[in-house]
């Protein structure tokens, strides 16, 4: 849908103390653009391409540790994560990678939209760690169900 253009114009007659008349036109032109829908932050990629992102950056640990982690973050105005916690983690070093590597990454997303405004907003997803493609489908299939 296009956006539509209104230009509209007022003209002022004002007389000045010697008694000119000057004459002022004022021009001025509003766009008004299509209501926007309200829009969630999402990563740009897709979250499988966040997950994959998040991997990279995790230090290669051989051990039995492993589950899902999730991670509570607030997407700024301009897509970038701000203020990074782990609200719900598996323990020990795992939570403190986790939340390292998500800081460092610096992953850009699509900021959140309400009333056609970007707004600053908060957001809580997993990251499965140490976890085989398998075992992340199998937890996605019970979850849905």
């Amino acid at each position: 849908m296009e956006s539509l253009k209104k230009t509209s114009m007022y003209k002022c007659h004002l007389t000045s103390k010697i008694g000119l008349t000057i004459l002022i036109t004022l021009i001025w032109s509003i766009t008004i653009c299509p209501a926007q829908p309200n829009r969630h932050p999402t990563p740009v990629g897709g979250w499988d391409k966040l997950q994959t992102a998040i991997q990279n950056q995790l230090p290669s640990r051989k051990d039995d540790v492993s589950g899902i982690i999730y991670v509570e973050t607030t997407i700024n105005k301009e897509g970038k994560m701000i203020d990074i916690s782990v609200i719900k983690g598996i323990g020990g070093y795992a939570d403190e990678d986790v939340e390292s590597a998500v800081g460092k990454l610096n992953y850009p997303f699509h900021w959140a939209i309400v009333s056609g405004r970007p707004i600053n907003n908060q957001l809580i997803f997993p990251v499965y760690y140490n976890l085989t493609p398998e075992q992340i489908a199998d937890l996605k299939s019970e979850k849905s169900n």
